[in-house]
């Protein structure tokens, strides 16, 4: 175990330098390749496969039971980084007001421009409020989960596993009940969104993907953010011009 005057402080995970910082710039400047051309290579709004019933209702389960584990996990994650680090405060996300007033905004924009009923608009504009962050955490959590610290030993691999595997199933979760809306669709607008929000994270790594505590990470953090909402905005806008096709008349158009 780290002694109390090691633990370090001020920053919740180690940001990237050396071949570390040029390997994840180069990865996540390929994604972001990868989505503008698809953009462009998209021809009209694509609907997700149809979400019946019964997966929906299956999904519908696992979301609060995940939400459920991962603040059980929390809670023992927290109780043991107190233990081995009785000293430690944990710094408190500068980010937090600008998520709340972007899903505040998100939801009162889209229950307004949203098409549908009125009880589909509010569900769709409830969901797509909490996806957005979920848009953002997914990837950024695949990029810090490995470098979080204080690490809690002997086994701090296994203690960011008990803390990241219910989070990645609320995320995840969360994304399916916004493909699941009725009325979303992924248009080219949809995908250069996500691209920004790589694009951001590709320039946020160029400088070490550190934490949001200084004006150059935090303004990465909060612009990338901002990306994912736009993400979920442009999949609930009111279509325009030819109607979006599934899944499935994609890949059978190209096959």
């Amino acid at each position: 175990m780290f002694t109390e005057a090691r633990a370090p402080s001020g920053e919740l995970w180690n940001r990237y330098d050396g071949s570390g910082r040029v390997a994840l710039a180069v990865v996540l400047a390929l994604i972001t390749l990868a989505l503008l051309i698809a953009a462009l290579r998209l021809r009209c709004p694509i609907r997700p496969p149809a979400f019946g019933r019964p997966l929906v209702a299956t999904v519908l389960a696992l979301w609060p039971v995940s939400i459920i584990a991962f603040l059980v996990a929390l809670t023992i994650y927290g109780d043991r980084l107190t233990h081995d680090y009785p000293s430690y405060d944990v710094p408190q996300s500068p980010i937090l007001p600008v998520t709340l007033s972007a899903a505040v905004v998100t939801f009162f924009v889209l229950v307004v421009i949203a098409r549908g009923s009125d009880r589909e608009r509010l569900a769709g504009a409830l969901i797509a409020a909490l996806a957005a962050p979920m848009i953002f955490e997914l990837p950024f959590d695949l990029i810090v989960m490995a470098r979080t610290t204080p690490p809690i030993l002997p086994h701090p691999g296994l203690w960011r596993l008990l803390f990241f595997a219910p989070l990645f199933a609320v995320e995840l979760c969360t994304i399916a009940l916004l493909l699941a809306v009725r009325g979303v669709r992924i248009t080219r607008w949809t995908l250069v969104a996500l691209a920004a929000q790589f694009l951001t994270f590709t320039l946020w790594s160029s400088i070490g993907f550190g934490f949001p505590n200084h004006p150059l990470t935090y303004l990465a953090n909060v612009v990338a953010k901002l990306c994912a909402f736009a993400v979920t905005w442009t999949t609930l806008l009111p279509p325009r011009g030819r109607g979006p096709v599934t899944v499935g008349q994609v890949t059978g158009a190209t096959s």
